[in-house]
């Protein structure tokens, strides 16, 4: 089934009300345009099932109306949301444009998002090269934000197991700037993303090239080209993120994040050249208000001038991680009013004098813990290995570079199994 070429006010191709059921089998929703849901718009209590379906080129056009421009792809509000891949034909969702919050897709209103495959394929779907773009300032909204997805509002969930975000961006730069290039989370909404590891989909050596693997790559943004989340808890594991940036060399931009009264948990994820090389003045993360927890996560030459930026009373834990700076003037940490911080088990590759724990190791050699320069396999016998005590509330992978879940000590980094789910299925101790 082809639709394309409509215009109505709520779902442009198609629009499922009170309750209604649809299923969306092996269709292309192309070139249709509504103030909310250019593609497709479900409301009140309706479910729509999406597999092997392209929804593409759709677009919302109200710049100027309050409540309106959400959704370039999809707007679900009350609604029952499932993406997935057929058997014939892979789900994406592409080259969609929101003028305020969005891109590819918005949900709200307590709706119930699942982005997971359920075909023998182990299919990833796609949400890639949407945007959110306006013409105009305008002081009347509060967020022009998520190039990728949107997801706003308590009790809105969206969980995704098999799920490639790239090219998205949120590059708006009148008022207010464009935030979160992948995913905005806000106002008590809920996103997770991770593997799961019974359908052996992320068992590769080489994560670039596997499209298998959950992935964040080549967003944007004026600011937190990954994720903006205000009010709300994301969390995201097992996941390659790489080469995502902002749009403007101010130093208030933030690469990856900007964390506002929220929860954010990142375990077991690999952090690849994100920034620019000739423009490192930015944070990586920026919170305030906020509780991070990060574990057993690999960052590799990423571009930054701080990694954390802490404006005020966070509470901080970073774990059992490897931390190389681009820049060997970088550090880890800005740290400005009431911040609780929980930093052990870290591998640096410079002696960054803000961090202070635990079984910290400065000025570590990257040529001493890893195969090769890629995939970051760690050496037998690195650092890293063994390094970490499985102690406090760190939660301990099933299995490491070297021991069983029985061992004593755990290894730094991405480099393991990680709650039977793990960014590579087969481990990384194999070598390449």
């Amino acid at each position: 089934m082809k639709i394309f070429d409509n215009y109505r006010r709520f779902g442009g191709g198609i629009y499922a009300r009170d309750h209604s059921k649809v299923d969306l089998i092996n269709s292309t929703i192309n070139n249709n345009s509504a103030r909310n849901g250019g593609g497709i718009g479900c409301s009140r209590g309706s479910a729509i099932t999406i597999y092997g379906t392209e929804i593409t080129a759709n677009t919302t056009d109200a710049n100027e109306i309050t409540g309106f421009g959400l959704g370039g792809g999809i707007h679900a509000d009350d609604c029952e949301l499932n993406i997935g891949s057929s058997s014939l034909q892979k789900t994406r969702i592409t080259n969609n444009i929101a003028s305020v919050s969005g891109g590819g897709l918005y949900a709200s209103e307590g709706s119930k998002v699942t982005i997971k495959d359920a075909t023998n394929k182990k299919d990833v779907i796609v949400i890639a090269n949407n945007s959110v773009e306006r013409a105009v300032s305008s002081t009347s909204l509060d967020n022009v934000d998520g190039g990728g997805i949107t997801i706003v509002g308590t009790g809105t969930v969206l969980h995704a197991t098999n799920l490639r975000l790239i090219n998205n961006s949120a590059d708006f730069t009148g008022i207010p700037a464009g935030t979160g290039g992948a995913i905005s989370v806000r106002s008590g909404a809920s996103f997770t993303m991770q593997i799961d590891k019974s359908e052996n989909n992320c068992g590769a050596s080489s994560i670039p090239n596997n499209t298998m693997c959950n992935q964040i790559i080549n967003n944007s943004a004026r600011s937190a080209g990954v994720i903006n989340l205000k009010s709300a808890t994301a969390t995201i594991s097992q996941t390659y993120i790489a080469k995502n940036t902002v749009t403007t060399a101010s130093t208030d931009s933030f690469i990856l994040a900007y964390i506002l009264d929220a929860d954010l948990t990142m375990q077991n994820n690999i952090f690849v050249n994100n920034g620019f090389p000739e423009n490192n003045n930015h944070h990586l993360f920026r919170s305030s208000l906020s509780d991070l927890y990060f574990a057993y996560n690999t960052f590799i030459n990423n571009y930054s001038y701080k990694y954390f930026q802490s404006t005020f009373e966070d509470s901080i834990t970073f774990k059992n991680s490897i931390i190389t700076y681009e820049n060997p003037s970088d550090t880890l940490l800005v740290n400005f009013s009431n911040t609780s911080l929980d930093f052990s088990c870290l591998l640096l590759n410079n002696n960054d004098a803000v961090v202070a724990g635990d079984n910290i190791t400065m000025q570590v050699d990257t040529a001493t813990l890893f195969q090769t320069t890629w995939p970051y396999h760690l050496k037998q016998g690195a650092l890293a290995v063994n390094k970490c005590n499985p102690t406090g509330n760190v939660e301990l992978p099933d299995i490491d570079f070297d021991h069983p879940v029985s061992s004593q000590f755990r290894d730094a980094g991405a480099d393991k199994y990680k709650f039977t789910d793990f960014i590579f299925a087969n481990g990384f101790e194999q070598s390449n």
